[in-house]
């Protein structure tokens, strides 16, 4: 770590502005220095995602990136928000991830918060050992809440 001391002359304002760019450059450095260490990235989502509702959260970093307003990004984000019971799924929908028009009316629209779990996976892996996976998962949380699951899978949620 290196400490930069800058004497800045003239008068108070360009004193004033020049501390404020150094206080800045500082954040900076400081900021590019710890983001990239593990376990930061999950304690920013879990800060924000407390600050109010986690949709709201995601449509607001969604906003950022893009040049809609985060409202507008949440209602679409309503509107076009599926799920899929696990028991819908075969192992066929795991293989490969060409799109699949039959598999996408296997979901249906539920309410955000409706939705149990988002499931990631490697198009590489064998797709029976996933859906047993799925399953097994599928079978404990049956078990625990009395219903099954439903779950978001972008091949069969997403319209392509």
């Amino acid at each position: 770590f290196t400490l930069v001391l800058v004497r800045f002359g003239g008068d108070a304002r360009m004193a004033s502005q020049g501390a404020l760019w150094l206080a800045c450059g500082a954040l900076s450095l400081a900021l590019g220095l710890w983001a990239p260490r593990p376990g930061v990235r999950m304690r920013v989502q879990s800060v924000l995602a407390s600050r109010g509702e986690a949709a709201s959260t995601a449509a607001g970093v969604a906003a950022c990136l893009g040049s809609e307003e985060a409202n507008v990004i949440l209602a679409q984000a309503r509107r076009r928000l599926r799920g899929v019971p696990v028991a819908r799924i075969e192992a066929r929908h795991l293989r490969n991830n060409a799109p699949d028009p039959e598999g996408f009316r296997l979901s249906t629209p539920y309410a955000m918060g409706a939705i149990d779990a988002f499931v990631s996976h490697s198009w590489s892996c064998d797709a029976d050992a996933k859906l047993a996976a799925l399953q097994a998962w599928a079978r404990c949380f049956e078990a625990a809440h009395d219903r099954a699951p439903v779950v978001w899978l972008g091949k069969l949620c997403l319209d392509q």
